[in-house]
């Protein structure tokens, strides 16, 4: 497949981004005789997606106040936006097998993936000095990976009744892989001292 996306919230210079996306498959139980093993197949997948970002992050523009009597005013925002914003992407890769055995009384459906953003957009703290206490920055990222197995059976078959169940476990590790050069954290929030902040590793 192959997509391509023009957003409104990026600037000209970066607003249009391609991403495609393969898969295939391979059945191999077709060329095993086997009493046992009814049903095999692989499965092979790599994808990319783009994202942008909310309205007005890439130009100044300002915030209008209640009026005061009769007179208005308007403001700076604290976040200094950013023209140069770029769309973050996210590369995807999945190996998978589904193995089917006793004529489908007992399924197995395993996966491995990884998943890779880059350009993450996020608001980066900078000196009150500026003018701004941050600035808008393609300033990350992050890598997810992990397994997911899902194992289903029917122990009990009749012509009347049929009894099936199943299990499913899942494990994913998240890790902020770098940040922007001179960004050693980004807080998302604190509160009475204590911060929620994104660390590399």
């Amino acid at each position: 497949t192959g997509r391509n996306d023009w957003s409104s919230t990026l600037s000209e210079d970066n607003n249009s981004y391609f991403y495609p996306s393969a898969t295939a498959s391979y059945v191999f139980s077709e060329l095993i005789d086997s009493d046992a093993l009814s049903f095999g197949k692989l499965r092979l997948g790599w994808a990319q997606v783009g994202n942008d970002t909310g309205p007005y992050q890439t130009g100044l523009t300002y915030g209008v106040n209640p009026n005061y009597g009769s007179s208005g005013s308007a403001t700076v925002p604290n976040a200094q936006n950013n023209p140069g914003l770029m769309p973050e992407q996210t590369s995807s890769f999945e190996v998978g097998a589904e193995l089917n055995f006793f004529m489908d009384r007992l399924r197995v459906d395993a996966t491995y993936y990884v998943s890779t953003t880059e350009d993450l957009i996020f608001n980066v703290p900078v000196s009150a000095a500026s003018g701004y206490t941050s600035t808008v920055l393609n300033a990350g990222k992050t890598e997810n990976r992990g397994i997911e197995l899902a194992i289903s059976g029917t122990p009990v078959q009749t012509e009347d009744f049929r009894w099936d169940i199943g299990i499913n476990l899942a494990k994913n590790q998240n890790e902020l892989i770098e940040l922007a050069e001179g960004v050693e954290n980004i807080r998302y929030t604190s509160l009475f001292g204590v911060t929620l902040e994104a660390r590399p590793g």
